[in-house]
């Protein structure tokens, strides 16, 4: 279970519903009491209105704060409009909702219906509902192109409009490999670097990462300076977010953790002296960084052919190659996805709901995600790191305890040239019992389908994963396609590790009662 979505919006409704009831249960106990407790006469005068309106102001208050209590995505989205305003400066869109019953109050306190004050009362409280309206119900969202900025996604080389910006000449060194993805372009330096539908990977790296005691796996975590969205992409954030919430999905600031070093450039640092930089990002700097690296943007008075191609923060406009970690400046918050494998010999895949910003509607991993800043406390290394990331993200979206996930085995890393180069990390879990939908998770996940990997020997377990990903290829999202290509490609000793867990005895499964059943089926449909 999801204990943080249910938690922050229980916190935030409970919150703003002692406020609702503080306001309401002081306007009619202040207005009770100065008329002698006569209903009859709390509107006789010019502060019965402002006694009206407070009150219909704690009643609205009232209602989105129960609301929130029993449905924690409507929380969320709450919580994520407020974050917005607050990280876009927007202050009036804050305030907006509590400003019309303010002003109200205050005309009719201070002159009655008709005087001056009252009328800019008025006429705040009108501005006031428009903005709210016009900003909360997301109608903003619609006419895109009547900002200062629009984006444009290309699709392929062959576009008029990026023709001259999206084929560049590299100076290719010896051994580079040119790569094609999209309308862009790239340079791999080498044989041990392949691509993966869009993402970059590492074949050393992705086996040291696969060892425990590899120096890269024992590197020790330093904190660095939190990241700072530079001021070129500042200018960019009011139209990143326009085409973000256009896609339907929840959209909400947490905490990431943002990888400042390439785990290749450590791989021959003896383990004791290895150390990776991590530093504090957000999910809007993201939003506002690596995720504009697919769009070309243009002013929205210019002609086709003029515009800045953010593709450029990611690859070196000389060499082609990617631009490192270290010297990037996108976010490049870490995320990990993993294949739960039970002993039942079935493998399990999420398909994500309405509510994800990535991979809507299609099958992924059976828990995925980004790694929250909370999840770097108190650990020593990067491969403690990684796990704590993945078995958190899935727990939260199959709800697992600790107790139900005996393993966890890191098949590799790659930069997701997709999303700015952001760094995923691939793995597979061994678990004891099938994945459920807790309440909290309705809508981010829709269902988990089970795939049956039960297998003779190495031989066969691949054929079968090459199987599942062949048959699964059209509704699918590049991570769990990378995620069973992995799999498929690793190392004996892990594929014997599977087959020797699907073949151990697995422990008896505690009966749950038959009203348990019952209420689980209903609460959250059948897995």
């Amino acid at each position: 279970m999801s204990k943080k979505r249910v938690t922050v919006p229980l916190t935030l409704g409970i919150a703003l519903t002692c406020v609702a009831a503080i306001v309401v249960v002081g306007a009619l106990i202040f207005g009770w009491t100065r008329y002698n407790f006569e209903v009859r006469l709390m509107f006789s005068d010019r502060y019965s209105m402002a006694i009206l309106v407070s009150t219909l102001g704690g009643l609205y208050m009232l209602l989105i704060a129960v609301r929130m209590i029993f449905e924690p995505q409507y929380g969320w989205y709450v919580w994520g409009r407020f974050q917005e305003s607050v990280y876009l400066r927007r202050w009036w869109l804050v305030c907006s909702p509590f400003f019309p019953f303010i002003t109200t109050s205050f005309g009719y306190v201070k002159t009655g219906w008709i005087e001056p004050a009252n009328i800019s009362a008025w006429c705040a409280f009108i501005f006031s509902v428009f903005q709210f309206i016009k900003h909360v119900t997301g109608a903003w969202l619609r006419p895109a192109r009547r900002g200062k900025y629009f984006v444009y996604e290309p699709t392929d080389h062959n576009d008029p409009l990026i023709a001259t910006a999206s084929i560049r000449k590299f100076s290719i060194i010896g051994g580079d490999i040119l790569q094609k993805l999209g309308p862009h372009t790239f340079v791999t330096p080498g044989s041990d670097y392949f691509v993966l539908h869009g993402c970059v990977f590492h074949r050393p790296t992705n086996l040291l990462l696969q060892d425990p005691r590899s120096a890269i796996s024992c590197a020790a975590i330093r904190r660095v300076k939190d990241y700072e969205l530079p001021e070129t992409l500042k200018i960019y954030r009011i139209i990143a977010f326009i085409y973000t919430r256009s896609s339907g999905g929840l959209l909400y600031n947490e905490n990431k953790i943002g990888l400042k070093t390439d785990l290749e450039s450590i791989a021959n640092i003896p383990p004791k002296q290895a150390e990776i930089c991590i530093s504090k990002t957000t999910y809007f700097d993201f939003i506002c960084s690596n995720d504009l690296t697919r769009y070309y943007i243009l002013p929205s008075d210019t002609r086709a052919g003029i515009g800045e191609d953010l593709f450029d923060l990611v690859r070196s406009r000389t060499t082609g190659r990617v631009i490192s970690l270290a010297n990037s400046s996108l976010s490049n918050h870490m995320g990990g996805g993993t294949l739960a494998i039970a002993r039942s010999g079935q493998l399990y895949l999420s398909k994500q709901g309405k509510l994800t910003l990535a991979a809507r509607g299609l099958l992924a991993p059976t828990g995925s995600g980004s790694f929250d800043w909370r999840d770097q406390w108190f650990k020593r290394n990067l491969h403690q790191l990684i796990v704590t990331g993945i078995e958190r993200e899935l727990r939260e979206e199959c709800a697992y305890t600790k107790k139900d996930i005996e393993e966890t085995i890191i098949l590799g890393y790659g930069r997701d040239i997709r999303r700015g180069g952001k760094p995923d990390f691939f793995a597979v879990s061994f678990v004891n019992k099938p994945p459920e939908i807790d309440h909290a998770e309705i809508g981010f996940i829709d269902q988990h389908q089970v795939f049956d990997i039960e297998s003779t020997d190495e031989t066969d377990l691949r054929e079968k994963l090459n199987l599942i990903r062949d048959s699964i290829a059209g509704s699918a999202s590049k991570a769990v396609l990378i995620n069973l290509q992995l799999l498929a490609d690793a190392e004996s000793p892990i594929l014997i590790k599977i087959l020797e867990f699907i073949r151990r005895d697995a422990p008896p499964t505690p009966k749950r009662s038959l009203l348990s059943r019952v209420f689980n089926r209903a609460r959250c449909g059948k897995s």
